[in-house]
């Protein structure tokens, strides 16, 4: 089945949608974060290339001079490892890095079962810290 999955800022404003293929309609916010994190490494290590929206943290002095312009002779992005990436992923969830909202009800904890079907919204909020806080 495939899902849709849209990334929103704190404000509510869609900065990015995309789709995800999962095995199942019942699964974990476990395993819809490892899902959407293995797509994203195995897009990035096809490409090399850095998605600004991206789950996963490879590099980011590179996607920061990717962001600013990279210079001459810049270096394309290293391979990401998935397990790494995933476990990167499930803390940022759990220290509230970012929230995940299904059909507008946000899931709580990694072990939360959700009930997905092809009509299913899945939003990922990011959140940033205001400046010294």
């Amino acid at each position: 089945m495939v899902i849709t999955l849209v990334d929103e800022t704190g404000t509510g404003r869609r900065i990015h949608q995309h789709s995800i293929s999962i095995d199942s309609e019942r699964l974990t916010v476990r395993d819809l974060i490892a899902a959407r994190v293995s797509e994203e490494v195995r897009l990035h290590n096809d490409k090399l290339a850095f998605q600004v929206n991206s789950l996963i943290q490879v590099d980011p002095t590179s996607a920061e001079a990717q962001l600013n312009g990279a210079p001459k002779g810049y270096r394309k992005l290293s391979v990401a490892d998935t397990e790494k990436q995933t476990y990167l992923a499930w803390d940022a969830f759990q220290k509230n890095g970012f929230f995940i909202l299904v059909n507008d009800r946000q899931a709580t904890s990694l072990d939360e079962q959700l009930l997905l079907s092809k009509d299913s919204v899945v939003s990922f909020v990011r959140l940033t810290q205001l400046v010294g806080g």
